[in-house]
This record gives structure tokens, sequence and C-alpha cells, in this order.
């Protein structure tokens, strides 16, 4: 260490026996460069090279999902144009809730929904949960309004949700066999996916645990964070 940053080092351990303020992250902040987690990508991917500036460059191309497609029970529909530049998450959701459900509903409602909405650091993030009984919408309306579900970020729709799960998720992919009652793969209908605003898939979990659920929030604070640190390189 030189004598100059030994110098600092030592004003600032000074400092903080002063004031009473942990050395270590002052030291941390102050001499040391950040390591951030990350979050990793399913699914499938390629290494390509290609020419930059006249050099060989090679890249990793990630999984993404294709484009989408889902009815909202008020008639409309919401494609992936209607997502520009925001998170996903994304599962599956049983107009039986609480009695027989793939996901812990109220807990998803607590530490998932209900902190999305709450909290301005995820004002671009929304939540789409199809619907897996063949339901009027009218029942989907009300079930919306019996759980006093927030709307305005969290859509809860119809659709054909292969467009999403397991195409093309040949790696990392908990799932094999057909389940027989709802046609899924297995486990798929159990599992909610976190997107980026690229639409790779960075988050999987079993949301019929609540343990699972409070993992969400905490992920897409983690992905925010990387977004903001690739938009400064």
């Amino acid at each position: 260490m030189s004598e100059k940053k030994r110098s600092l080092t030592s004003k600032i351990l000074l400092f903080a026996g002063m004031f009473g303020f942990p050395a270590f992250f002052i030291l941390f902040f102050a001499l040391g460069k950040q390591n951030f987690e990350f979050l990793q990508y399913y699914g499938e991917h390629t290494v390509v090279t290609k020419m930059i500036d006249g050099k060989e460059v090679t890249d990793t191309v990630y999984y993404k999902v294709p484009q989408f497609k889902f009815d909202t029970p008020d008639g409309g529909i919401l494609t992936q144009k209607d997502f520009k530049d925001k998170i996903l998450v994304i599962n599956f959701i049983q107009m039986d809730c609480p009695n027989e459900c793939n996901m812990d509903l109220f807990g998803f409602k607590e530490f998932v929904a209900e902190e999305i909405m709450a909290n301005d650091g995820f004002k671009d993030v929304e939540i789409i949960s199809c619907v897996l009984d063949t339901v009027s919408n009218d029942r989907i309306l009300e079930f919306i309004e019996d759980h006093e579900i927030n709307t305005d970020r969290w859509h809860i729709v119809t659709g054909n949700m292969a467009q999403i799960y397991d195409v093309d998720m040949k790696t990392q992919n908990p799932w094999r066999e057909k389940d027989v009652k709802f046609g899924y793969e297995v486990v798929a209908y159990t599992m909610t996916l976190l997107l980026d605003q690229e639409r790779h898939i960075r988050g999987k979990y079993i949301t019929p645990f609540k343990s699972e659920s409070k993992r969400i929030t905490k992920e897409i604070s983690i992905l925010l964070r990387e977004q903001r640190e690739n938009a400064k390189s």
C-alpha cells in the first residue's frame, strides 16, 4: 500500500473510532471496488464470434422468451409490446385459491405484489398471472375483487403459457414429464419466473412456499442494481 493510501486509511480508521462508525464498511466504500451480486441466466445459451473494430470478439447470447400474447378478463389483449422496458414476474394462478392452489396466494400477494406496488424503486416491475382453470371472465373478475388484487401492475390473464414456459429450456430445467392435471410440464405451474427487460429468464421460484416468494423481491433488487451498473459501463 502506498504512503498516501496508508495515510488515508489511518485517518478513516481514526475517524471511525472517534464517531463509532464501522471502519470496515467505510474502508470498503472508500478504498475498495464493490463486488456486486448478479443473477444467473436460465435456458440454453450460445457463444458467437464477431468482429468489432477489426478485432475478433467472443460474446454469449442468452436465451430469451418468445413473443407472447394473453387475453384479459375485460376483453383486452396484452402482448410483449405492452411491457417495453419492464421487468416481469410471471406465474400461473388458480381460481380456487386458497383452498386448492398451485401457489401460496396470500404469501405472494403480501411479499411480492404488495411490495412491488408500494416501492417506488419497483415502478418498472409488473406481474402476469395466467389462469390455469377454464372459467368465464366474470369468474376471474370476481376472483380479482374478492382477493382485492391491484390490477394496475398485476395482470390476471388467460392464454397459452407455453409461450413462455419450457420453451427451449433444455438446460437448468427442473421439469421433464407432463403432469396429468393441467398438461404443463411437471412443476411448471408452481413456478414463478423473473424476466429482465430483455426477456432473459433470471430467476425461478417454487411459489407454493412462502420462503420462495420472499426471495423474489430481493432478487428483483439485485437485478435492478445490475441494470444500473450496466447502464454506467
